[in-house]
């Protein structure tokens, strides 16, 4: 299984400076058409699990892991890890905001992203055991469930790339879930 994480200025452009010439050109408009035709429209891609940092260069450390709902819209009305991070401990340090999309690789190292499991229950217990996983073996210091227990229901390994210009946080590891 791959965790791709994304840093939210990075995915929005903001605080980066990047000019209009340097982004993505959009996909020529028949092809999508023809992909679409052919094939269906496929499931919204989505960040469902997010990460929150705090410090920059070698000093940046993880402090939460989540799993994202657009149920409940988890920073709408301020989340509690966030507003913990109002704490003078964090005082004077940087905030930051990673999001991570799941993409499961098969023995021919073909990619499947989570939002293709079928049924839906199917993909939703499998976000919570990586989630439970990660939360175990990463220890981070504001979440207060699944720290002290493994409650994943079955072992994977988690390969994480950071993706995010801007740090080295959990870039290439493993994580033995």
């Amino acid at each position: 299984m791959l965790l791709i994480l994304q840093n939210y200025t990075d995915e929005y452009n903001e605080e980066l400076g990047i000019e209009e010439a340097e982004k993505l050109r959009n996909v020529d408009r028949e092809i999508i058409h023809e992909i679409e035709y052919k094939l269906k429209a496929p499931p919204t891609a989505c960040y469902p699990l997010y990460f929150i940092s705090v410090g920059d260069g070698t000093e940046e450390r993880l402090v939460y892991v989540g799993k994202t709902s657009s149920k409940t819209h988890r920073f709408s009305g301020g989340h509690r890890a966030t507003l913990k991070l109002h704490a003078p401990v964090y005082e004077g340090l940087s905030k930051h905001i990673y999001f991570g999309t799941v993409v499961f690789l098969d023995h021919e190292k073909k990619y499947m992203p989570l939002e293709f499991i079928q049924p839906f229950e199917d993909a939703k217990n499998l976000l919570s055991n990586i989630e439970a996983g990660l939360i175990y073996d990463l220890k981070p210091e504001l979440n207060s469930i699944y720290l002290n227990k493994n409650h994943a229901s079955f072992n994977m390994l988690v390969n994480v790339e950071n993706h995010s210009r801007r740090a080295n946080l959990l870039k290439n590891m493993q994580v033995s879930i």
